[in-house]
């Protein structure tokens, strides 16, 4: 009975960790997110689960832009290789790393309503101790 108990009061326990983390800023998701994507013997499709409930759009953006960047390596590495290969070639690849760059400074720049809203949180967050409103 008592391992029934416990397992039944971790699950609530992770449900209820679940929850909060969801309705976390933006900002706090995405370096929870890159702590679960850190450990090494958490399975993946526990870390797919994770950022499938919890990824904002901006993460998202960010991994693909990251697997997009690693893709064109490797198509350029092998473009290179090849003797035969048009210069048309190389240079289209070497514009789109160009593009994917432009973009990359573009997700990671926030909006003007973005960063004032991560400021506020982050300042209720830290405040912590004082209700604005009641001042207890």
């Amino acid at each position: 009975m008592g391992a029934i108990k416990m397992l039944i009061a971790l699950v609530v326990m992770l449900a209820v960790a679940g929850i909060v983390f969801y309705f976390a800023p933006d900002n706090i998701k995405e370096q929870g997110l890159a702590y679960i994507s850190g450990i090494p013997f958490l399975p993946a499709e526990v870390k797919k689960a994770a950022e499938d409930i919890f990824a904002t759009p901006e993460y998202k953006r960010g991994k693909l832009l990251q697997e997009l960047e690693t893709n064109l390596g490797t198509i350029q590495k092998t473009v290179e290789e090849n003797v035969s290969a048009p210069t048309q070639a190389v240079k289209a690849i070497e514009r789109t790393k160009e593009i994917v760059e432009e973009i990359t400074k573009l997700n990671d720049d926030p909006t003007f309503i973005k960063q004032i809203t991560n400021a506020v949180t982050e300042k209720l967050v830290d405040s912590g101790k004082a209700c604005p409103t009641t001042g207890n």
